[in-house]
Formats: structure tokens, sequence, C-alpha cells
């Protein structure tokens, strides 16, 4: 293992030799339940046959072919079933490799549109604090995640941020629909603020992954945010990677609040983690707009759009629909969601349980009526990640939700074929791990 260039270069990471449904097992056959479907990407769970025999069919026939060449039946295959869940108007799909990719096609496809459109002034993106959109430098520098941006500030590029709603951490006693609606109008005046002629797209996640530990937003806030766009006229972004393909109990997030957007970024579980695939999914006008000056987009990936990862994509989507995992993903959410209540109750450190369908995050704080978190120094999701992990349970870390320094949660994600059993064994893995680290930690 010492040739691996780790994320840590000072911590000792568990090795994994196989994974099977919701279990991953370590170099000594130990199970650990993946309570966080890897990174909320393996949705099916673990090797599962349909989608391991349409890989192993397209390995078969063939593998690879340039994009800028070529198209092959499963590019169209893929494309077909994942039009097929999404709103008519945004049947066209392009497809990349991960989210960061996914992130920086809309921001191109968005100011290849406005220069069609004859309005090449319109290029800057607005996005979020407490967000985040990938790595790569364009995905970073839309990301409001404070942590992530810091170490590579003098690279990134000077896109407008306005905040975002945090509806636990909002004012006590504020109204969560008018607090929302107070958060929409940020965007107005950040708009207002940079001149909205200026502006290509504003991009949003309809339900905070990483950086708010599954936040969902306020009713009636996404309706503003898009209503907003049409009077200023800019496009809307909305960044799916984590949220959609089913998580929150409709094929995409911002299903629930019955808008449109003009760009989607999916990834993550499109592909259950058997193939790297991500994209982005373009509304019809925009797509009409290039294809008027000449069709052409300059733009493209290596591998994205692979035989190998079309083919995952059609079987990932062919079994969800056929076995309606989306419709279950609600009662299934709530029935963990009870579970994780259960443990709020039983341990003050958790101030918030949140999120919507398996799609859901806690929040561990200091002092629960003030909601006053540990001090980052304390390392508290790191300390309890440990924990976790020894006690047979891996969940998602994410550090520095409060301020985008100080702040501790997790994202509990399980795959959708998790069963009563799994969360029961979630739940007392979770407990034992807590019972150890509740006694460690100081309030002060």
């Amino acid at each position: 293992m010492r040739h691996i260039f780790t994320r840590n270069l000072l911590k000792r990471y568990p090795v994994i030799t196989r994974a099977e449904g919701s279990y991953l097992f370590d170099e000594g056959d130990r199970a650990i339940l993946d309570g966080c479907s890897g990174a909320v990407v393996v949705n099916l769970g673990h090797g599962h046959p349909e989608v391991m025999a349409a890989l192993e069919t397209q390995a078969r026939r063939v593998t690879f072919v340039h994009t800028s060449l070529f198209v092959t039946d499963a590019l169209a295959e893929a494309s077909e079933a994942l039009a097929g869940v999404l709103p008519p108007e945004l049947g066209t799909i392009y497809f990349v490799n991960s989210g960061s990719e996914a992130t920086e096609t809309a921001i191109k496809l968005a100011h290849a549109y406005w220069r069609a459109a004859g309005r090449p002034e319109k290029h800057l993106v607005v996005a979020r604090w407490d967000s985040y959109h990938g790595n790569t430098l364009g995905a970073l520098s839309a990301s409001g995640h404070r942590a992530r941006r810091a170490p590579y500030a003098e690279l990134l590029l000077p896109f407008p941020h306005f905040d975002a709603p945090n509806l636990y951490r909002r004012p006590q006693g504020t109204d969560p629909c008018a607090y929302g609606r107070e958060r929409a109008e940020r965007l107005a005046e950040a708009l207002e603020a940079v001149g909205p002629e200026r502006v290509a797209v504003v991009m949003v996640e309809p339900v905070v992954g990483s950086s708010l530990a599954a936040m969902p937003p306020p009713e009636g806030y996404l309706a503003r945010l898009a209503e907003i766009c049409r009077t200023y006229d800019v496009l809307l972004a909305v960044d799916e990677v984590m949220c959609g393909a089913g998580r929150t109990g409709r094929w995409f997030a911002f299903q629930h609040a019955g808008i449109t957007p003009d760009l989607v970024c999916f990834g993550k579980g499109v592909s259950n983690g058997v193939t790297p695939v991500a994209g982005v999914a373009a509304h019809g006008r925009l797509v009409e707009a290039i294809r008027a000056v000449g069709g052409g987009f300059v733009h493209g990936h290596t591998f994205g759009g692979n035989p190998l990862g079309m083919a995952v994509v059609r079987a990932v989507v062919e079994v969800m629909v056929r076995e309606r995992l989306v419709e279950a993903v609600v009662p299934r959410g709530q029935a963990l969601r009870e579970r994780l209540v259960g443990l709020a109750e039983e341990f003050s450190v958790i101030g918030d349980v949140r999120g919507a369908g398996l799609l859901l995050g806690v929040e561990l704080v200091a002092d629960p009526a003030t909601r006053r978190p540990f001090a980052p120094e304390a390392n508290v999701t790191g300390r309890l990640s440990d924990l976790l992990i020894e006690e047979g349970l891996a969940l998602y870390p994410c550090p520095g939700i409060a301020d985008g320094r100080a702040g501790d949660g997790f994202i509990v994600a399980p795959p959708y074929t998790a069963t009563d059993e799994d969360f029961d064994r979630l739940a007392d893995s979770f407990r034992r791990a807590l019972k150890r680290l509740v006694p460690t930690l100081k309030a002060g």
C-alpha cells in the first residue's frame, strides 16, 4: 500500500477486499455496513447481478469508441433511459465521468448558449455559500464550501455567491417558509450587485449534500429561485449529482418543487458505482440555440459516454423502474429516520436529524439548546467516523457544516435495497460508537 497517494498521508485506511449488497468486507472478512452507499453512489447495493451482467455483456461487444468520431447503441440506450425519467424538455443528455465534470459541462453549456444567443457578455456563474459542486477549478470556483476552497483560493475564478438556507441554524422562532422567502431574495440581491446582464447561470443543489449534511430547502424556496432566474433572464442549473437518481423519493429532487430547470447535473447513483458516469441534461431551447449556429460544442472527455458505463446506466434505470424503487424511497427513508430520531432522543449530542427520502443527515453539537458546534480542533467528525468503522458502520463524514470550518455531521444514505434488519444494525452500531465518543467530549 506504500505507493498509494491517499487523501491523508498520515492516516491508515482499512482495506476492503470484497462487497456484497449493503456490506463491505475487510481483509479479515469483517462485515461493515455501508450506511452511505459509498459516497451516496451504490443505490442498488454492491454487486447487483443485473447491473454486473449488463457490464459483462457490453464488455464482450465494444468497450470504447472516441465520441468525437462515433456513437454507440449503448450510448443511445442510456440516453433514452434517462430521458424517460426526466421532464420531456430535458431530454438531451451529455455524458461525462464525474460530478465535477458535470459541473464544468453545465458551465460551458450555459456559456455556449448565451454566445449562440448573441449575448457573450453573460458569462458569470452565481452559486451559493455552503455548497459543493466538485473539485476541478471551475467547479470549485462555483462551490461555496469554504474549507475546500481555502487551499486553492488563489486559483479560483471570482464567481459571486449568495447565502443558502440552513433550516437548522435559522434564527430561533423564525417561520421556515418566511425564512426561505428571505433567503431566496438573496439571489435577487446578488444578481443586482453584479449586473444580471453579466450572469449566465445560477447553480444550486436542491438538497445540499456534503456541505450541510443533507439539508433540504424550505418549502417554496426553489420555486422562488426559478422565478427570480426567469425575471432576470439567467439560466438555472440544479446539481443533482448526490440528491438525484431517486434519493429523495423522486427521480430528481427538483421535481418536488414543480420546476423545470435549464440544466441538470447528475452522477453518482446513475451507475451504482460500477463505472464512473455523470452528465448534464439540457433544456431543448439551449440545444436548439446551439444547433442553429452550427451545432458545435467545444468540450469533451476521453471516457465520457463510454459503452461500458452506458450499458450500466441503462441497466440501473431499468431495475429502478421495474422494481419501483424510487416510489419506495420515502417510506423506507421514514423507517430509517425513526431510528435516527430515537438515537437523538438518547444522545443530546445529536442536535438535528434531517434530509429527504434516503438522503438523511445528522448534525452533532456541543450545546443542543444554543446549537453551538464543537471547535474544529476537537475533530469530532473524524473521531466518530473512525469509531463507527470500528463498530462496523460506514457513514459519510461532513465536517465544517456550521460555518464552513466548525460543525460536525454525517450523511446517512444506505442502499435502496437495505432491509429493516440493516437499519437496526445501523442504529446499533451508531449507538455503540456514540457511547464511546460522548464521554470523551468537552462541552466547553
